[in-house]
């Protein structure tokens, strides 16, 4: 070892022999004791902390934080502090050992930023065992000071949510309950509660939970949609798999009163007075797990036997009035643009009132026709529009079929060619 400061022997990265200590414990103390640079800093600003937290070696980071290690200096390279190395390698453990020593030195309220923050990435760990991530989230409620923080999603492009939008499970909820949440009802910034997060996410028990501990469901969000929204695009576009929890969801919400006719902001003439949540369910041929314009009896059937005739003829006639607005080949100006997609439902009505009101004028007669048809329709009753929905059902089958056939039989006529049939010195003279 050359003659001057331990701090000062690095290697061509700029590690000392600290850094190098960490993975052997037993030099660490001495090196302690010689009075080495504690925050020395490699070629990418990485501390001796950093990459022991990295290496799981936890009485290490213990002892580097008694000997006055800076637990919130950040590296140079990606702005990561010492817990980011350790959760980036998954060692929740001491992640949470770090946390409770440094709340018995500073105080928890000094720590409650860090603490919010691992359980924000704890939520929205995909990596973790039930049992280990429902562990690992109880000990962390212990240590907030206040579960009902808001925080933004990025990924989701979304600000103000709370921890009730990502837990798993009844267990994760009375978790939060425990730990004094009480943010059920908490907003967004796209208005929307954790009730319609967990919709999305197909989540049926932690749908249950927020619905027995007073969630609003009649809640309607920005654009004015409401619970049934994401609860209905699951149920004509789920896998097989999630369908069974999808249906069941939808038939809790009508249960727990749900408004099937709540409409949102959109002013296109597809939907009478905005469009309805039936707007999810497709009015095309799709497959049976993916959007396909069978559900839309489904929801009529549901309807009948949960709520009234009366409730399923509005919400038949306003699936008939996207259908024939769909055969006029009219435009969408609505939030949607004629999809069934959820995505395209969240998106943020964009559309000015100007860019609409020239849309409307220049179909000024095709809505007149659209107005006309619906009077009509709105007089029979909902057997009979139930009986045309189905011919017209079987119509877009039938059609679907004869395409399908004529495509094949197209490529059933196709001339054959034999690659073989030519010989090399024939192809030369092409």
């Amino acid at each position: 070892m050359n003659r001057y400061p331990l701090d000062q022997n690095v290697n061509f990265l700029g590690q000392t022999p600290l850094h190098l200590a960490v993975a052997r414990p037993q030099y660490v103390q001495t090196l302690l004791e010689a009075r080495h640079d504690l925050n020395a800093q490699d070629k990418h600003g990485i501390t001796p902390l950093m990459y022991a937290a990295a290496q799981n070696q936890t009485d290490v980071v213990i002892s580097l934080i008694n000997a006055g290690a800076d637990i919130g200096r950040r590296d140079t390279l990606r702005k990561r502090s010492f817990l980011d190395y350790a959760l980036a390698r998954g060692h929740w453990d001491l992640v949470i050992r770090s946390l409770q020593h440094i709340g018995n030195i500073y105080g928890t309220e000094g720590i409650d930023t860090a603490v919010q923050y691992v359980l924000i990435r704890l939520l929205k760990s995909m990596t973790l065992e039930a049992e280990e991530r429902r562990n690992y989230f109880s000990r962390l409620l212990e240590m907030c000071e206040n579960v009902n923080f808001i925080f933004g999603d990025s990924h989701l492009g979304v600000t103000e949510n709370n921890m009730l939008h990502y837990i798993q499970g009844r267990e994760d909820g009375n978790a939060l309950v425990k730990a004094g949440f009480t943010g059920f009802n908490q907003k967004n910034s796209r208005g929307q509660l954790a009730l319609m997060s967990q919709l999305t996410m197909h989540r049926l028990k932690a749908v249950k939970f927020c619905i027995e501990n007073g969630t609003q469901v009649k809640h309607q969000d920005n654009n004015g949609h409401t619970v049934l929204f994401p609860a209905l695009h699951n149920f004509c576009s789920s896998d097989k798999d999630r369908k069974s929890d999808d249906v069941e969801a939808v038939i809790l919400l009508l249960h727990s009163e749900a408004d099937t006719l709540a409409t949102d902001k959109c002013k296109c003439p597809c939907s009478p007075q905005g469009c309805f949540p039936a707007a999810l369910l497709s009015s095309k041929i799709g497959t049976l797990f993916g959007g396909d314009v069978v559900w839309t009896l489904e929801w009529l059937t549901l309807l009948e036997e949960h709520r009234s005739t009366k409730e399923a003829k509005t919400n038949l006639l306003s699936i008939l009035q996207r259908y024939i607005f769909d055969e006029l080949e009219m435009m969408h100006v609505c939030c949607h643009k004629g999809s069934s997609s959820l995505s395209e439902f969240q998106n943020d009505l964009s559309q000015t009132e100007e860019d609409i009101r020239e849309v409307q004028e220049e179909e000024e007669e095709l809505i007149a026709v659209l107005n006309n048809d619906m009077a009509d329709l709105a007089l029979e009753s909902y057997e009979s529009l139930k009986k045309l929905w189905m011919q017209k059902i079987k119509g877009m089958y039938d059609a679907s079929a004869t395409k399908r056939k004529e495509k094949e039989q197209k490529i059933t006529d196709r001339p054959r060619v034999n690659n073989y049939s030519l010989h090399f010195w024939e192809l030369a003279l092409t």
